[in-house]
């Protein structure tokens, strides 16, 4: 998952202090990484350094590219469309779900402003957080896999598609790095072709 923290110009970009909330058994590696054995970890982002971090669990492994920036922010909007949930069940999961998001914003789109360079991922977890609605992922080799939210899991052809400004990226949630402005919707589809 994407994290950020705000820092001083007048910190030492080649040892930086941070936390990296992984799951249980992942090893974390790179030579712009070294742990500190309480959980933490040192960065070494100075201009001659890789800037990467590998993380490994489960025999699968992927390099993210870590970056600092000063404090920029994008502000965006998400909402969840429904309209193809079917049964009385899940209609009713559907119907909670957006009486939550109603109740942040009375038009059901909830705004939120994540650090520059965060994705439709990071708006996702910020939203569902501030509504009080319940989101479940898996890890894979794609990055974040969105199995339920607000209880309307994903299974056989239905599950969850997203589009930012009303265009199906055709890249994972957790790769979509977002531009102020941007209009995030999640929809619930039976199919490919409801999207």
């Amino acid at each position: 998952a994407y994290s950020s923290a705000s820092i001083s110009t007048a910190y030492n970009l080649s040892a930086l202090h941070a936390v990296i909330s992984v799951p249980s058994g992942t090893t974390v590696s790179g030579s712009s990484v070294t742990a500190n054995g309480d959980g933490a970890y040192t960065l070494n982002l100075g201009a001659d350094s890789d800037r990467t971090i590998t993380l490994t669990n489960n025999g699968v492994t992927r390099t993210y590219y870590v970056f600092v920036t000063q404090g920029s922010t994008v502000n965006v909007s998400l909402r969840f469309n429904t309209t193809n949930v079917t049964g009385t069940a899940n209609l009713a999961l559907a119907a909670t779900l957006q009486a939550s998001m109603r109740a942040v914003n009375s038009t059901g789109t909830v705004n939120c402003t994540l650090a520059s360079g965060g994705t439709v991922f990071d708006a996702l977890q910020s939203v569902t957080t501030t509504a009080g609605i319940s989101l479940v992922y898996t890890n894979s080799s794609f990055g974040a896999y969105i199995t339920g939210i607000g209880g309307l899991t994903a299974g056989g052809s239905a599950g969850w598609m997203y589009k930012v400004n009303g265009t199906l990226p055709m890249v994972g949630a957790g790769s979509y790095a977002l531009s102020n402005g941007d209009e995030i919707v999640w929809g619930y589809v039976q199919s490919w072709k409801d999207t």
